[in-house]
């Protein structure tokens, strides 16, 4: 065997071997990831880095074939929240659990439905004429609500008995929707600061954006 056929034999031997090499590594890098979501019949496009998109439409649950690597996901369904969002996917990844939010013009035309019976809640659990309600806000798929009762204080000088435009205490109240009764309920009673020591069931975004507004 000539030094030319053996070089040719070595060459060849070692693509076989890059390339099973590379198939190994792909196939042991895409892993079946299990999917999740707490909202019915969720669409979602998942782009990796190099644009590749992958779509699925997640009833119940899914198995998704995805590599390893972290990719850009976005809801297709019209009515959720589009912002993009990370998906990371590492050895050690076996399931993926959504929780979409509903977008803010859902929430808005949910809010504008929900009002009367909200500030009713409101006025029964508190009553006074010494407040006005707002800042009024749903979260996540409007089983949320939070809002400010804005109180004017009195200025004993003005002579006028109303309340001082310019001196006011703003208290957050936060509200939940029951899943049974579909009732409106009191969680956050009207505080200057709610913070989750003292309200555990009231989750982080809503009180991080209460903190936010203040």
């Amino acid at each position: 065997m000539n030094i030319k056929k053996t070089s040719i034999i070595i060459s060849t031997v070692i693509v076989v071997l890059m390339v099973a090499g590379f198939m190994l590594y792909d196939s042991l890098s895409t892993k079946n990831i299990h999917f999740t979501s707490t909202y019915p019949d969720t669409k979602i496009s998942i782009t990796s880095r190099n644009n590749q998109t992958t779509t699925a439409t997640i009833t119940g649950d899914q198995y998704i074939k995805l590599k390893t690597g972290v990719y850009s996901a976005q809801y297709q369904n019209n009515e959720l929240n589009h912002d993009s969002f990370d998906v990371v996917i590492n050895n050690d990844t076996q399931d993926i659990n959504l929780d979409p939010n509903y977008s803010g013009v859902k929430l808005y035309s949910i809010l504008k439905t929900e009002d009367v019976s909200i500030k009713k809640i409101i006025s029964t659990s508190y009553k006074s004429n010494n407040y006005i309600v707002s800042n009024e806000k749903l979260y996540h798929r409007a089983e949320w609500f939070s809002c400010s009762l804005i109180i004017y204080k009195i200025n004993p000088f003005s002579g006028s008995g109303l309340g001082d435009p310019d001196n006011y205490d703003d208290y957050h109240i936060v509200l939940k929707k029951d899943e049974t009764s579909k009732k409106w309920v009191v969680v956050g009673k009207p505080s200057l600061l709610l913070n989750k020591l003292n309200n555990p069931s009231i989750p982080d975004y809503v009180l991080a954006d209460l903190i936010k507004s203040n």
